[in-house]
């Protein structure tokens, strides 16, 4: 629903502005690219391994060579592409575009001093830990 009020687009993109991306520097970027190519190989490596165990493994039990030992040849090839598929699931997960937002964030904190005081960038040290208390004794 749109509001009649007059300032309600001012405020709407004021807190589109919020959620920009911020910039980072290069050793970020350059994190962000190793981040993508581990992916990609990773991917690659999966897709490899498919066709390894649906393609290769089926043809050669269907030619039926005696001297062929399929079982030792292919004994962890369905756990690891199991593994492998796990892996990459995980790491599209955490590599997602707001992970290298949080990443600035945080670097930002830590350098300026957050305002949220749940943070723990920095805005205020942590409360210290109470002594424990003596024990009793018996």
């Amino acid at each position: 629903m749109a509001s009649a009020e007059p300032g309600s687009e001012e405020a709407a993109e004021a807190e589109e502005a919020v959620y920009e991306e911020m910039p980072c520097d290069r050793m970020e970027l350059s994190q962000q690219l190793a981040v993508e190519e581990l992916i990609s190989t990773e991917a690659s490596y999966v897709h490899n391994m498919q066709l390894c165990v649906s393609d290769i493994r089926a043809h050669l039990q269907d030619k039926q060579l005696p001297e062929l030992d399929l079982e030792g040849l292919f004994s962890n090839t369905d756990d690891i592409l199991h593994v492998s598929r796990r892996f990459l699931k995980g790491l599209e997960a955490t590599a997602g575009p707001g992970q290298e937002q949080l990443l600035c964030i945080s670097k930002w904190c830590s350098a300026n001093g957050c305002p949220v005081p749940s943070c723990g960038g920095g805005a205020s040290p942590a409360p210290a830990l109470a002594p424990p208390a003596p024990a009793l004794a018996l």
